[in-house]
């Protein structure tokens, strides 16, 4: 692979963010407190808990579907 093609490379340094969708996100939210042992900020549309390398977002589920929803990761070359 030659410098120009490296150059054009995108890698995934870590992951950002875990979105998971739940029928009541304030409930989850809560129970999520519990376990992780991280306050939420819960607003109207979702709950965000910050963990020291990543955040976990609860929204609420879209036509009863719930659970694993998006993924957001740190890339190293956005222009890529």
């Amino acid at each position: 692979m030659s410098a120009t093609e490296k150059s054009k490379t995108c890698a995934i340094l870590s992951l950002d963010r875990i979105r998971v969708a739940a029928a009541d996100f304030a409930a989850a939210a809560a129970s999520m407190e519990k376990l992780l042992g991280h306050a939420a900020e819960v607003g109207e549309e979702d709950a965000t808990l910050r963990l020291s390398n990543m955040s976990l977002e609860i929204v609420p589920s879209e036509q009863g579907t719930e659970g694993l929803c998006g993924l957001a990761f740190s890339i190293s070359n956005a222009q890529a």
